[in-house]
């Protein structure tokens, strides 16, 4: 065999490895969330995630970086940045699917190669912007932004209400 061929070869098992890493099969375990009421949080040595009101992912990373909270628990502003070893179609369904069980109403979803969620609770607004990792740490990125809703005049939407927030396409 030449060396092109070997390289080809080579170049193809490195290809055809590296999609079973990003694929968005069922790795086997359960995408749960961590902080869930009964929740066990992390059990992997990470720092947890220190909110109770939205939900966080078992086995994510908060960037100290690009995490700013101001408040704590159930009344904190500002934004939980943090990597995750799931894809985005992952996150984008977890968020999609939990944030409803915290009590947030669904006001606007895109979903996209950089996908964003927004949800209205009790006078604040969580956006969730999820984006891809680089291709050689896999997972995704995600951004979870908490802002009161001044749209709603202080009170805001109780749960199940969404808010006053609508999106509209561009023309």
């Amino acid at each position: 065999m030449t060396l092109h061929r070997w390289a080809f070869a080579a170049a193809m098992v490195i290809a055809l490895s590296a999609c079973s890493w990003f694929s968005d099969g069922d790795r086997g375990d359960k995408l749960t969330p961590a902080n869930a009421p009964g929740g066990k949080g992390s059990t992997d040595g990470l720092p947890t995630v220190p909110l109770t009101d939205v939900p966080v992912p078992n086995n994510v990373k908060l960037d100290p970086v690009r995490t700013l909270i101001f408040g704590s628990r159930d009344d904190w502003s500002g934004r939980a940045h943090f990597d995750t070893p799931y894809t985005l179609v992952e996150m984008f369904e977890f968020y999609r699917r939990e944030m409803a069980s915290f009590g947030w109403a669904e006001i606007s979803v895109v979903r996209a190669e950089a996908s964003a969620l927004v949800f209205s609770r009790m006078g604040r607004v969580a956006t969730i912007q999820i984006f891809k990792s680089s291709i050689l740490t896999g997972g995704a990125t995600v951004s979870v932004l908490m802002t009161p809703n001044s749209a709603a005049g202080g009170g805001g939407p109780a749960a199940g209400q969404g808010g006053n927030v609508t999106a509209r396409p561009l023309r």
